[in-house]
């Protein structure tokens, strides 16, 4: 019984992240363009490659990526294949940016070209066959998940191209669907080497063909990803659907407070005294808009307002 709560529970707080998302990616759609939203999505663009390439074991910091991406300058002595392959994943995450923003003609969400094109691009200094199905077998996954054989790689990915390609089936969670796609790419290893990199592309390449930024698996949720993908290949794909609505909620936060003119501003330096201690612990649970900056908490007047509000309608 205790068990089926707990799923239960799961369920409504997707349910309610995902609203919250396409709410908030709704009104970003309406808020016309600001000066500010460029800084952050390019901010947002280095955070996800940094992001994704310290997952595959290629961390940079912000200063030396930032200097590579925008300068093509590497600085910090890091090992050429680092430079190599963070700048490679920068050029595969450009492909996903700038694809169509909507499904292809016949409503086609995802093309096994697209996925091998990703690997080429993603992977074409530091990987094995760039761009080529592997054509070994491989060892189990982290999770004990053993890949299907080498010679059956083509035939699963057709079979993942005919499941995803059609888009999200009727009445399923958005973001369960995206994190299925993201899960089960994994599960088939398709490739020698960066299957991580490529499975994540994908996936924002799903989001991007349902209308929603990029999701990056940074900081905090970096250290839930491999536990959240380790739960997809048991077949529970909820821990990574609910790190992908976490990411794409700060991200769509951040970007509308670029359009707000209501600027960010600590959040101890807008709440009263007496009630800071109730509204740190709101943004925790993200009841209360924030943008976060390390440690510090940014908030703006109308979004304190909206909360206060939400928060009076409840106790009435």
């Amino acid at each position: 019984m205790a068990a089926e709560e707990d799923v239960r529970s799961v369920a409504r707080r997707l349910a309610r992240l995902e609203r919250e998302v396409l709410a908030d990616a709704s009104t970003l759609g309406a808020a016309g363009r600001s000066p500010r939203i460029g800084a952050v999505r390019d901010a947002l663009r280095l955070e996800e490659v940094l992001s994704s390439a310290a997952l595959a074991g290629y961390p940079l910091d912000a200063t030396a990526g930032s200097a590579l991406l925008s300068r093509d300058v590497a600085i910090g002595g890091h090992p050429l294949e680092r430079y190599e392959a963070v700048a490679d994943y920068a050029v595969a995450a450009r492909m996903v940016e700038q694809s169509e923003p909507r499904p292809l003609r016949a409503n086609i969400y995802v093309r096994a070209e697209e996925i091998l094109e990703i690997h080429r691009r993603a992977l074409r200094r530091t990987g094995r066959a760039p761009g080529a199905w592997r054509e070994r077998n491989v060892a189990a996954v982290a999770s004990g998940l053993v890949p299907p054989p080498h010679w059956l790689v083509p035939r699963e990915v057709a079979a993942f191209v005919d499941r995803y390609s059609a888009g999200p089936p009727a009445g399923s969670g958005l973001l369960q669907w995206v994190a299925g796609a993201h899960g089960r790419l994994l599960r088939v290893q398709p490739f020698e080497g960066g299957n991580g990199r490529v499975a994540r592309l994908v996936a924002n390449l799903l989001l991007r063909r349902l209308g929603l930024p990029s999701a990056s698996f940074a900081r905090r949720r970096a250290d839930r990803y491999p536990a959240a993908i380790a739960r997809a290949d048991s077949g529970d794909v909820a821990p990574l659907a609910e790190l992908t609505a976490e990411a794409l909620h700060e991200s769509l936060t951040r970007l509308l407070a670029a359009t707000t003119a209501d600027d960010l501003h600590p959040l101890r330096a807008l709440a009263p005294p007496d009630r800071l201690s109730a509204l740190v612990k709101a943004a925790q649970r993200g009841r209360l808009r924030i943008v976060r900056r390390g440690t510090r908490f940014f908030t703006t007047s109308a979004w304190l307002a909206e909360y206060e509000a939400s928060h009076t309608d409840r106790k009435s």
